[in-house]
């Protein structure tokens, strides 16, 4: 038998009916809304921990884009710098084109290195 989760409750609740709540109402009911505390930490933190398979798989998806984009930047930061130290460079040749794919890729595979090393660690 699973134990139940602390999950803060609803993260964004709202009334029964928002059309009969006075402004000054101190005593309205709240209708749980299906988002909780936990879920928008998680999403927040871009850590799959909700307990919901299907949330928990696209904050992964969704923290892997963010660090490939982030990973991207730094490739081409660095990859810029060294098109200006080495002028004359044959690797300068390259077109623009065919440079950003490389990019990109790269940063792709410096994710799945950083990904991989990270799970050896975790095992241990």
């Amino acid at each position: 038998m699973s134990e139940k989760r602390e999950d803060g409750g609803p993260a964004f609740p709202y009334p029964d009916s928002i059309a009969s709540v006075p402004i000054d109402a101190q005593d309205v009911r709240w209708r749980p809304g299906n988002l909780t505390v936990r879920d928008y930490a998680c999403i927040e933190l871009k850590v799959p921990d909700t307990g919901k398979p299907w949330l928990d798989k696209i904050i992964r998806v969704g923290a892997r884009r963010e660090l490939v984009g982030q990973t991207l930047a730094a490739v081409i930061t660095f990859w810029e710098r060294w098109k200006g130290e080495y002028p004359d460079h044959p690797a300068r040749e390259v077109t623009k084109e065919h440079w950003h794919r490389r990019a990109a890729v790269s940063a792709r595979h410096y994710v799945d290195a950083m990904e991989k090393a990270s799970e050896t660690t975790e095992e241990k």
